[in-house]
């Protein structure tokens, strides 16, 4: 299972059923119904998630950077 940590949350993006955003910041809807609001631009969220393909850690902190993350 690979892991994406944005902000303070660990996700898996293999249970990402619905991305979405609304007023910047990005909302996802998981496989099991429940709903986490990211406070990045979906673009930023995005972009982690695709990384993630290749790292199996990454990370976005409060200002938006992108970064990989040492666990």
């Amino acid at each position: 299972m690979k892991l994406v940590k944005i902000e303070n949350k660990w996700i898996n993006p293999d249970a990402i059923e619905v991305i979405d955003k609304l007023d910047g910041i990005t909302v996802l809807v998981m496989r099991s119904n429940n709903t986490i609001t990211i406070q990045q631009p979906i673009e930023k969220v995005l972009q982690a998630i695709e990384g993630s393909q290749e790292h199996k850690y990454f990370l976005i902190d409060k200002k938006g950077n992108i970064k990989n993350a040492n666990c």
